[in-house]
């Protein structure tokens, strides 16, 4: 029997009456574009992850491209990332014609090996991109031990990690609050996943939170002034809505995929051509 790779049609069986309420109130009220919904899930993400500031973006890939450009993160300077990610990563480095660097991974996690990204540091280099995949965040605190020691700013790829944390100073921070920017994704198949696309920028810093509230949507701040040469990508009101139904399940979700995780490391734990990654003491996992 073929097992489909995803299949968003049981998690809207579940709760269809609350999926069809939210879409259906968006339609009735014509605002298609920012609508309430946006701001609505905004906030909630802000009160999940603890973020001070939250910004809808089109999609993530998006998201990357606008918080590199507002970091500066372009016209030849350097960004450490690691050769093990989705093409994003780099792209959004390379697309603004900076130089993405290629770090080794760590062979426990599979994440960003900091050791090796420290190595890689030349006087060209401009900030670090980790990437936190394969159930944990990447080594945040030596990663923002490096990034204040060599003065770089940070942008968290946290497209696959809503829901991961990690012990940082003394504390449980969410995926992508450590650093400068954190984004994430909201592709259908992500742990917090639309029926389409959709990304979001998140920040604890106002200046930054209002240059990516800006770009979004043209690098205006008032209809038809624009201080930036930004972009158009903003999280549509549909999948807003959808994503509102979503989060508010979304611990459930997490305990499904975890209890399933449980049953794949315990049928796959005797064959010695498979290494599952290791999950580190200080992580909270998200599979």
């Amino acid at each position: 029997m073929k097992v489909p790779f995803y299949d968003a049609t049981r998690e809207y069986a579940l709760y269809k009456s609350e999926f069809d309420q939210a879409v259906s109130e968006v339609i009735t009220s014509g605002a298609f574009i920012l609508g309430k919904q946006v701001n609505d899930f905004e906030e909630a993400v802000c009160k999940y992850t603890g973020a001070s500031y939250a910004v809808g973006i089109a999609n993530g890939s998006d998201a990357l491209v606008i918080a590199s450009d507002i970091l500066d993160f372009k016209n030849g300077a350097e960004i450490l990332t690691p050769v093990f990610t989705f093409f994003a990563s780099a792209s959004c480095i390379a697309r603004l014609g900076g130089k993405p660097v290629f770090c080794d991974i760590d062979e426990d996690t599979y994440c960003m090996d900091m050791r090796d990204a420290e190595n890689r540091i030349t006087n060209k280099t401009k900030g670090i991109l980790p990437v936190h995949l394969f159930l944990q965040t990447a080594d945040m605190i030596a990663c923002m031990e490096i990034a204040e020691k060599h003065h770089l700013a940070v942008l968290e790829d946290a497209a696959e990690a809503f829901g991961m944390r990690t012990l940082y100073k003394g504390e449980h921070k969410y995926a992508g609050l450590i650093g400068d920017f954190g984004v994430f994704s909201f592709f259908p198949t992500k742990t917090l996943g639309g029926y389409g696309d959709g990304g979001m920028i998140v920040t604890n810093n106002e200046e930054l939170y209002q240059k990516a509230k800006s770009y979004r949507v043209h690098g205006s701040t008032v209809r038809y002034h624009h201080d930036y040469i930004g972009y158009n990508s903003r999280l549509d009101t549909l999948q807003a809505a959808i994503l509102n139904v979503k989060l508010y399940h979304i611990d459930t979700a997490i305990q499904k995929r975890e209890k399933h995780a449980v049953q794949y490391r315990e049928l796959l734990k005797d064959i010695a051509e498979i290494k599952l990654p290791v999950v580190k003491n200080n992580h909270k996992e998200v599979y």
